[in-house]
């Protein structure tokens, strides 16, 4: 029982605790600078037509990744499909308490 109490407070730690704002806003201008810059500088490096492209891809396509990876991670409980099944691990925890309640409960 006292388990099951201390994992309901860590989640609510994991659902109470944000990530601050200002932080989240100055990813996303520099997301924005860097995907309005990577390709000019990305053409004045690389003297090769098909080579600029892709060496501009694919770092933006990699932090992007990242960063949508992050949010679906700040905030793990849901609906979605990425979300942790929180009615079965509630289920689980209601066996375990009903389990309590056997009369050979207490036995060894």
């Amino acid at each position: 029982l006292s388990r099951g109490y201390v994992n309901l407070l860590n989640t609510k730690k994991i659902t109470d605790t944000k990530f601050p704002f200002p932080f989240v806003n100055l990813i996303s201008l520099m997301f924005l600078l860097e995907m309005f810059l990577m390709p000019l500088m990305m053409a004045s490096i690389v003297d090769h037509a098909v080579w600029a492209p892709i060496c501009c891809f694919l770092p933006l396509f990699g932090l992007f990744a990242l960063n949508f990876i992050s949010g679906e991670l700040e905030n793990p409980f849901g609906v979605d499909p990425n979300d942790l099944p929180i009615l079965e691990f509630q289920k689980e925890m209601n066996l375990c308490l009903l389990m309590l309640l056997h009369p050979n409960a207490d036995l060894i």
